[in-house]
């Protein structure tokens, strides 16, 4: 008896969908999203610079960091930042906008390379990595100043 490879198509595309949304959850409790929304939910701010796909981490003070390789969505605000993740990528994660008061930036290096941690909230719910070079974008568009 042989399947029909036809119905073997919904059966993996129903399957596939059910593991990308399940991973996709698993990595935004990871980087401690459903806290920043909580604490700092997006405002209707027209962003003065736009820096698309764009990468870092997200590191919570208790785990490991989360890697977001060109997907993160920064814009640059008079009152903060705003912080996005694609939709394919977080489904069911809403944009977050912290203010300059509540970032804490701070230098960092790696091996290889020069970076920037901006913490978030105080007390610090979570940190964005960036390169120094989104980092330097960020600060000649924004009150914040970098150590």
């Amino acid at each position: 008896m042989s399947v029909d490879p036809l119905w073997n198509m919904p059966l993996f595309l129903i399957l596939f969908a059910a593991i990308w949304l399940g991973v996709t959850h698993l990595i935004s409790r990871a980087a401690k999203w459903p806290a920043l929304e909580e604490r700092f939910p997006d405002r209707p701010e027209t962003e003065t610079v736009s820096m698309r796909m764009q990468s870092g981490m997200i590191k919570s003070p208790s785990g490991a960091p989360v890697t977001m390789s060109g997907c993160l969505r920064l814009e640059i605000c008079p009152t903060g930042l705003r912080v996005s993740v694609w939709r394919i990528f977080a489904p069911f994660s809403s944009p977050v906008f912290v203010p300059w008061s509540q970032m804490t930036p701070s230098k960092s290096k790696t091996a290889m390379f020069a970076r920037v941690d901006l913490a978030f909230g105080r007390p610090e719910i979570t940190t964005l990595i960036v390169s120094e070079r989104t980092a330097r974008i960020i600060e000649e568009n924004s009150p914040l100043t970098l150590p």
